[in-house]
């Protein structure tokens, strides 16, 4: 892992009018793509990037800290105390 953020809000939704207002200009898509995309049901997500990191986290030592289970390129909440005391580490710096 080499970057650490935070998931500000998220919202479900089919609508396109839904997905652009709340996306406003955050997004990489354009309407184009996302009215493809409300074929079904689309997951938004506002997420802010908090730091990246100097040195990246293994995944094994990621494992090892209960602040994942597979792949370190999704969003996951960190659920393991061991992962949460990991987590306020790195905002003291």
């Amino acid at each position: 892992m080499q970057a650490v953020g935070v998931v500000e809000v998220t919202r479900r939704t089919s609508v396109l009018a839904d997905v652009l207002s709340f996306a406003g200009a955050r997004t990489v898509y354009r309407a184009e793509e996302l009215q493809k995309m409300c074929a079904k049901e689309v997951l938004a997500v506002k997420f802010r990037l908090d730091q990246v990191l100097e040195a990246p986290v293994s995944r094994e030592n990621l494992k090892m800290l209960g602040v994942m289970e597979e792949s370190p390129q999704s969003i996951a909440q960190i659920k393991s105390e061991e992962g949460i005391q990991w987590a306020r580490t790195l905002q003291e710096g």
